[in-house]
């Protein structure tokens, strides 16, 4: 490598992508800028690969580098990219978000022949959001720009509930699964493994928000909510929540109850199907204390 000449033999110093990113690397190097290069390559996120933003990109590298500095705020990084767009990479059987692990966006970064939509998704929407940022947008204004929109216009897919709820991937590590007949089915995952800790993002966004509000008199927790799939648990009444593509089922006793969002034609929600459930739970053990 120090003489110019890269040997796509040697597979134990790069892997074929690498190997190919050095063969490019030399033939474009009297028509980049090589010192933004050399910075850009050199971010512990990137360590050598830079196609992924693309050599016709490297004005938005200062800005890469600024946004991902030194103390990067990754969660809200992850909630404006969605904003932008969906920038998910999967492969058979998962899904792969950035999140406040470093690691996973070192994964995201870099593209691999497991993935799909590395940059189709991912580096699309990247370099949309560093020109937005270059251009002077803030991450705030960018994420607030696309919840009033969705909330204006009644229209509330998945990612607007990614984008609202920062805990929708709290305890997971960028991984989920997905239901290909409805995007309001998934599921976030601790480990790559299913049988490790998951959960459903939306019960898990309405215990966060529930927990410490929903005390008996003593003080106790009145709502629960474990680590591997289970419905979300209230105590005052004995019964419990689940989710399902068009909202919830409430189980109390012997009966179920569908608690069904409010759609659109084309089955996306026009209300907040989290606030509508906090609300209904809210009166539901409210009522239950006051008797």
């Amino acid at each position: 490598m120090m003489t110019g000449n890269i040997n796509k033999e040697l597979t134990h110093k790069f892997n074929g992508i690498q190997a190919d990113e050095e063969v490019e690397k030399k033939q474009k190097k009297h028509e980049i800028d090589i010192e933004t290069l050399h910075r850009f390559e050199d971010h512990p996120l990137i360590y050598g690969y830079v196609s992924g933003l693309g050599y016709g990109h490297l004005d938005l590298a200062d800005t890469f580098l600024s946004l991902f500095g030194s103390n990067p705020e990754f969660v809200k990084i992850h909630r404006a990219m969605l904003a932008i767009g969906d920038y998910t990479q999967n492969d058979s059987s998962r899904y792969y978000m950035g999140n406040h692990n470093r690691a996973t966006w070192s994964q995201l970064l870099h593209k691999s022949r497991n993935r799909s939509n590395f940059e189709e998704n991912t580096m699309s929407v990247l370099r949309c959001l560093l020109q937005r940022v270059k251009d002077g947008e803030t991450l705030d204004a960018i994420i607030n720009k696309y919840i009033s929109e969705r909330e204006e216009a009644h229209e509330l897919d998945w990612r607007y509930y990614f984008v609202k709820y920062p805990d929708m991937l709290r305890g997971a590590d960028g991984e989920l699964t997905w239901d290909e007949s409805n995007d309001y089915i998934c599921t976030t995952l601790n480990k790559h493994q299913f049988n490790g800790q998951h959960w459903n993002p939306f019960l898990n966004v309405i215990y966060q928000i529930l927990s410490d509000k929903l005390l008996d008199k003593d003080g106790k927790k009145i709502i629960g909510l474990g680590n591997y799939g289970e419905n979300l648990n209230i105590l005052k009444p004995i019964s419990s929540l689940a989710a399902t593509g068009t909202g919830f089922i409430y189980y109390h006793q012997d009966t179920n109850e569908p608690w069904d969002v409010d759609r659109n034609e084309s089955s996306i929600d026009k209300v907040n199907r989290i606030a509508f459930a906090i609300e209904k739970v809210t009166k539901l053990v409210q009522e239950n204390m006051n008797t």
